[in-house]
């Protein structure tokens, strides 16, 4: 899983002006690279952050309570199959992620299905020059 702490759209009544946040990983899936999954979500969050007032730091997974996402307000999580949240994945292909508009419980989170061999490239149509995908 990785956490993250991030604000509320601007104009939310229930947070505080500031816009910085914090992220944190854990259950990665078990053939990926944990650095370069940590980077791509930290560079994904870039192109957001760069583009808009929000800021993100990672979070420890210590720091996180095993039975919440506890400080953090996205938690990107990779799992497989029925994961809990009622939107199961189906192994490799077709369903390869989903996400939640932000509010309480899991709003903000982002479920990567662990299944897909996720990958990362450059393809030439991409202005910021990174991509993550999956290969099937």
């Amino acid at each position: 899983r990785v956490f993250w702490r991030a604000p509320v759209l601007p104009g939310a009544p229930t947070r505080p002006s500031d816009v910085s946040s914090a992220r944190s990983v854990m259950d990665f899936p078990s053939r990926a690279d944990r650095s370069m999954i940590r980077s791509q979500i930290g560079k994904a969050l870039r192109v957001w952050s760069d583009a808009s007032k929000l800021r993100f730091t990672e979070i420890s997974p210590q720091s996180v309570r095993s039975d919440a996402k506890g400080a953090a307000d996205i938690a990107v999580t990779f799992a497989r199959l029925d994961h809990g949240d009622g939107y199961s994945f189906d192994g490799p292909g077709t369903i390869l992620a989903h996400a939640f508009f932000p509010g309480d419980g899991m709003g903000g989170d982002a479920h990567f299905d662990a299944d897909e061999n996720w990958i990362t490239g450059t393809p030439q149509s991409n202005s910021n020059g990174e991509s993550t995908r999956s290969k099937r």
